[in-house]
């Protein structure tokens, strides 16, 4: 029996395709990328598939994208040559893989338009990464641990891979050092995971700094000693990219990484 949720979901496809579509492709773009946002993995019906690809596909074909290869690095020389400190959209950029601040669920947030990176990843990515995520969340039956990696394909994000990994929720926004062990755990695990799969360029969104209550200015000096810690051991992994979403993180990143090169 197809639910009202199925037949609604088969119109705002259609309305992106049929007549009078590219008048009204922006609104029901949002709308469908709201009901998206809630819709379990196995929910969407089996007539919808075709036409989302093909949405998707689009999508990513128009969209602007950044090589991470042609951003400035560090220095020109020794570790710092190997690590870029970068203000922009995660999704927009080509790498092979880019780190999902996910939570313990692993298959996104269920949140409508939520400004989240989880939300912002999986609405780039396209339906199929949650359709991954939960096949593996079913395979292992137990939620994700705080400080592990897991890795999935990328679908429709210019980066190929994404790696997914839960970081601390810090009380009071006082993390301890505990909360610190933590989060650079998570680092590393994700840079583990990316060596072991052949992946030679990561970059990391801030984890744990929204809604779980890191501080930015105390997380990203753990981001930055523990990647380059990480870097001085494993030569494969060739560049590392910290993502900052606004000029205040940009700056709070690169007086970390000031003081991690000293």
């Amino acid at each position: 029996m197809v639910t009202a949720m199925e037949t609604e979901i088969v119109t705002e496809i259609l309305a992106l395709f049929g007549e009078g579509a590219e008048e009204n492709a922006p609104e029901s773009r949002a709308r469908l990328r709201a009901r998206l946002n809630v819709m379990a993995a196995g929910a969407i019906p089996s007539a919808a598939w075709p036409r989302l690809d093909a949405l998707f596909a689009e999508e990513r074909a128009a969209r602007k994208t950044t090589s991470a290869s042609s951003l400035p690095r560090l220095a020109e020389a020794g570790l710092g040559a190997r690590i870029s400190v970068w203000r922009g959209d995660l999704t927009e950029l080509e790498v092979d893989a880019i780190v999902n601040a996910a939570n313990s669920g692993l298959t996104g947030c269920y949140q409508p338009l939520h400004a989240c990176v989880d939300n912002a990843i999986h609405s780039v990515a396209g339906p199929r990464l949650r359709e991954a995520c939960a096949a593996i969340m079913a395979e292992r039956g137990r939620p994700e641990p705080t400080s592990t990696a897991t890795l999935t394909e990328g679908f429709f994000l210019p980066a190929r891979y994404v790696l997914h990994t839960v970081g601390p929720i810090v009380k009071g926004n006082r993390p301890t050092e505990a909360d610190a062990r933590a989060l650079a755990r998570c680092y590393e695990a994700c840079l583990e995971v990316a060596a072991e799969a052949g992946i030679t360029s990561v970059a990391f969104c801030s984890i744990s700094t929204g809604v779980f209550g890191y501080p930015i200015s105390e997380a990203a000096p753990v981001a930055l000693s523990t990647v380059r810690d990480v870097l001085a051991r494993t030569s494969s992994l060739e560049h590392v990219i910290f993502v900052a979403f606004s000029a205040s993180d940009l700056a709070v990143y690169q007086a970390a990484a000031k003081k991690v090169s000293s």
